[in-house]
């Protein structure tokens, strides 16, 4: 019993988006977390915006030495970068639960930028890529 107890705890670390490992899938229809398959949100996006405040959409361009804001408004989530981008945390994934540092200076062509969160119950949704070029 116990070591099923401990099984099952583990397992249940891997499976909110805001604790997933970086190394871990991340997208709609793609590996189960929480035992159900990703689906998408398209109601849900990212928030990515300059120091000054400006909010980049889709297709927009980046600057190569740029820190952008990335914002979600699920408490429970995961942000995510691809192309090189890192976040402050040095990592291509973060858990910060307002808003993230988002370093582009290790950034080659189109970065993506999306997030995924879960509730208490059913799958996690994962927003769609913005994509900066």
């Amino acid at each position: 019993l116990r070591l099923s107890l401990a099984l099952w705890l583990a397992a249940s670390l891997h499976a909110f988006p805001s604790i997933l490992n970086c190394s871990r899938e991340l997208e709609a229809g793609g590996a189960n977390i929480m035992g159900q398959m990703p689906i998408l949100a398209a109601e849900l996006q990212v928030s990515v915006q300059r120091g000054n405040g400006q909010e980049l959409a889709q297709g927009a361009e980046y600057y190569k030495d740029e820190i952008l804001y990335v914002s979600h408004p699920a408490q429970m989530k995961q942000l995510r970068a691809s192309g090189g981008a890192r976040f402050a945390n040095g990592e291509t994934c973060t858990h910060e639960s307002k808003y993230a540092y988002l370093n582009m200076s290790l950034a080659t062509g189109t970065v993506s930028v999306w997030a995924g969160s879960a509730s208490m119950y059913g799958a996690v949704a994962v927003t769609p890529k913005l994509k900066l070029v």
